[in-house]
């Protein structure tokens, strides 16, 4: 996880799918499952300021605002980087799902493996050329 004195900041060289924290993929899935940070947070079961501080620490580690908060209003509404995430995390779900879900060795495609990994390098590709 990033610290405080290790974040990186936007603009900033962004995280290579090797880097990537995963587990802040899987938190944004959650948080994004939800209209507010205080409705995910109660759901989840963490503080607001937690959902936000995860929030910001994924988008550093893109490189690119992934949710804008509306001021003074308790929702918030995915960027087209953060919708775009959103969609590849609920099709990576489902590869996952199938691939972990007891099938047979002989009912699991290669394909979804290689969606999975393409998709994280495309991802990374696309912040890099944003960057330029």
């Amino acid at each position: 996880m990033i610290g405080s004195a290790g974040r990186k900041r936007v603009g900033q060289k962004v995280a290579s799918p090797d880097e990537l924290n995963w587990d802040l993929l899987r938190r944004y899935g959650q948080v994004t499952r939800h209209r507010s940070y205080s409705e995910a947070a109660r759901a989840i079961g963490v503080q607001r300021s937690t959902v936000g501080q995860w929030v910001l620490e994924l988008e550093a580690e893109f490189g690119c605002k992934l949710i804008h908060r509306h001021p003074g209003g308790p929702e918030f509404a995915l960027t087209p980087d953060g919708a775009a995430l959103r969609r590849w995390l609920v099709v990576a779900e489902a590869h996952l799902s199938r691939l972990l879900g007891g099938q047979s060795e002989n009912d699991i495609k290669q394909d979804d493996w290689r969606y999975v990994e393409d998709a994280l390098v495309l991802l990374s590709h696309a912040n890099r050329r944003r960057q330029r």
